[in-house]
């Protein structure tokens, strides 16, 4: 039985139909934890060539991300029509010079991670003045509820201090 192309998607068809072919068999290849991850029920590119990181707000055009979402029997999203892709990493490495500034870079395997992969120098700049950073004791209650309720307590007395409140569970 024939597949029948609407006449609107027969240009775009004719352009992506050798792609398409390359690119079911080029799933077939890629390999799991190499080429990319399954987190959350979501295929996930690693930047296998160059860094290793995995990209979890990218997607493979010309339907290899698709493909291999089939691969793993996973929900199917629509292609994107990208026609152009570079990772953060390639368009910033297009530039001769980096510059950036910031006041929470990481630890030092993240600065690891920015020397190496934009091979770039990093200079600590010391504070103005002394952060306000507090950590609070952890809370430990017998159940759940005398335990959000002892949360909300004190974050109602630090927030009456004029203080900004970070809740960790």
């Amino acid at each position: 039985e024939e597949l029948e192309i609407p006449n609107n998607y027969k240009e775009f068809y004719e352009t992506q139909k050798s792609k398409w072919i390359y690119n079911a068999i080029e799933a077939l290849n890629y390999q799991e934890n190499i080429h990319y991850v399954v987190q959350e029920g979501q295929i996930k590119p690693v930047d296998y060539y160059s860094t290793g990181i995995v990209q979890s707000s990218t997607n493979w055009s010309d339907g290899l991300h698709q493909f291999l979402q089939i691969k793993h029997n996973l929900k199917m999203t629509s292609e994107t029509f990208t026609t152009n892709f570079l990772s953060n990493i390639s368009f910033i490495n297009n530039y001769k010079n980096i510059y950036g500034l910031t006041g929470t870079l990481g630890s030092d395997k993240a600065k690891n991670v920015l020397k190496d992969v934009y091979k770039v120098d990093l200079v600590n700049i010391p504070q103005l003045r002394q952060k306000q950073y507090l950590e609070l004791e952890t809370i430990v209650a017998q159940d759940e509820t005398k335990w959000l309720k002892e949360i909300c307590s004190t974050v109602l007395i630090e927030t009456k201090k004029d203080r900004g409140v970070l809740i960790i569970c």
